[in-house]
């Protein structure tokens, strides 16, 4: 009575036959509702939708509006993917189980006794690793809610015939706004300036240096640095990029000791374009990263500018980015990019000194819109060595411990690289002096500075 198909293209077609799809052609040999997806899907919003679809079936609603119901909560968290699944339905009435059940009436309220409750001081667990001032929260507008879902009777060929050319004039609809948006003038946005309470705005930024390879893959629309283009429905946006970040492959993995032999010929991105100073009469620091990869491992070696050597607090390796140390944040690419809630598998990797050649690491991850104290971050192999006028830090954290999957070559993924520079004298010594990053846009780690992250390209 229902198939589900929940497979990328199964709702696909032929242009000669509209009968020789998987999903029609269930429905000739007689299913009495199939629901497939007519475009690749997600795993997250496959998921989400089925869940849904499930969810509303078990409460009682016809198939119809099922599927339509699910597809419409999908829409904030999913971007255009709530257009996907579509519903192929045999006959008139949407109720396709006999015997479903009917949506249970709601229970009486019942009262029950609030205990008092003792405010308590913050759990240093989920305490913000970022002290830069958030950006307005202000939710881009949205687009309305679609129609009800796409229901296709086998039987009616003008019904059939009208939905055809209903999908044909929403295609061209959708490639004239596309070219549109595309061919609009757009100059460079400014860096967003940092302030704190009691803190000057920081100054100094600047343009972070770009390898730019002749096999650099081209990035995807909105995903360049410098250029603004945007384009906002159900809190999504695509707005102007950081750096672009080249990483070769390794055949042979590097010796992480922090002298940086393996590393000669590797593509340099320097992270220089002060993102947050309280102290603007003090040199800024500046790093030098250079990454690599292979299917187990993403490598980094970075050599920091930065004389006077500071250390993080040990205790709180989640807050190494106070004191001096290196960081990134890291997470898959997308074109369009939430902004009320950081994505799945996000991170804010930390290597916080620890003078002269120890360090400690941590891994914040994604709570909502901020970045928080993650699990302890192991299996990492890194060194610290020290420099007369700095230090550098070579380490291999392998692809797991930074919640991604295994990579392949052509891989994109965004990415910021940053140092950090401590107070070293005075009642501050040990809080945030000075931040630099690849990105000059980068201000604060909540959702929307996530849509202006840039981008690393793993080349083989």
């Amino acid at each position: 009575r229902l198939v589900v198909l929940n497979a990328c293209r199964s709702a696909m077609g032929d242009t000669t036959d509209p009968y020789a799809g998987m999903a029609q052609g269930l429905g000739v040999q007689g299913a009495a509702a199939v629901v497939a997806m007519q475009f690749p899907i997600s795993d997250r919003a496959a998921l989400a939708f089925t869940s849904g679809l499930y969810g509303a079936l078990a409460d009682g609603l016809p198939v119809d509006q099922a599927v339509t119901s699910t597809r419409k909560l999908m829409l904030g968290d999913f971007g255009g993917e709530w257009a996907t699944p579509v519903l192929f339905l045999r006959g008139e009435d949407g109720r396709v189980f006999d015997s479903a059940p009917t949506a249970p009436s709601p229970p009486e309220p019942v009262p029950v006794a609030v205990p008092e409750v003792v405010p308590t001081a913050p759990s240093p667990e989920t305490v913000l690793p970022s002290s830069l001032p958030d950006l307005p929260r202000d939710d881009l507008p949205r687009d309305a809610l679609p129609r009800d879902a796409l229901v296709t009777d086998l039987r009616p060929p003008l019904r059939r015939a009208l939905l055809a050319g209903a999908g044909v004039l929403v295609l061209l609809l959708a490639l004239v706004m596309t070219l549109t948006l595309r061919s609009r003038p757009s100059g460079p946005e400014p860096a967003l300036g940092a302030t704190t309470t009691g803190g000057p705005a920081a100054t100094g930024a600047t343009s972070p240096a770009r390898p730019s390879p002749s096999s650099l893959p081209t990035p995807a629309s909105g995903a360049t640095s410098g250029g603004a283009s945007s384009a906002s429905g159900g809190g999504l946006v695509a707005a102007s990029r950081g750096a672009t970040a080249i990483a070769h492959r390794f055949s042979t993995p590097p010796t992480v000791d922090g002298q940086g032999t393996e590393w000669t010929g590797q593509p340099v991105v320097v992270a220089d374009s002060v993102v947050y100073s309280s102290s603007p009469d003090r040199p800024p620091p500046t790093a030098r990263w250079q990454l690599g990869w292979d299917e187990g491992h993403l490598y980094a070696y970075v050599v920091v500018t930065d004389p006077t050597a500071t250390g993080v607090d040990p205790t709180h390796p989640e807050l190494g980015w106070r004191g001096d140390s290196v960081s990134f944040e890291i997470g898959r690419w997308l074109d369009q990019v939430h902004t009320t809630v950081l994505e799945d598998g996000d991170s804010h990797v930390i290597v916080g000194l620890v003078p002269p050649d120890r360090a400690v690491l941590a891994r914040n991850v994604p709570r909502g819109a901020s970045l928080v104290a993650g699990p302890p971050l192991t299996g990492v192999d890194y060194h610290v060595l020290s420099r007369p006028d700095g230090y550098t830090v070579e380490a291999s954290f392998p692809w797991s411990r930074l919640g991604l999957s295994s990579p392949r070559d052509g891989t994109q993924l965004a990415l910021n690289l940053d140092v950090s520079d401590a107070v070293d004298a005075g009642p501050r010594r040990g809080q945030l002096a000075t931040m630099v990053s690849t990105n000059p846009y980068r201000t604060s780690n909540d959702a929307k500075s996530r849509a202006r992250w840039g981008m690393l390209v793993l080349t083989g």
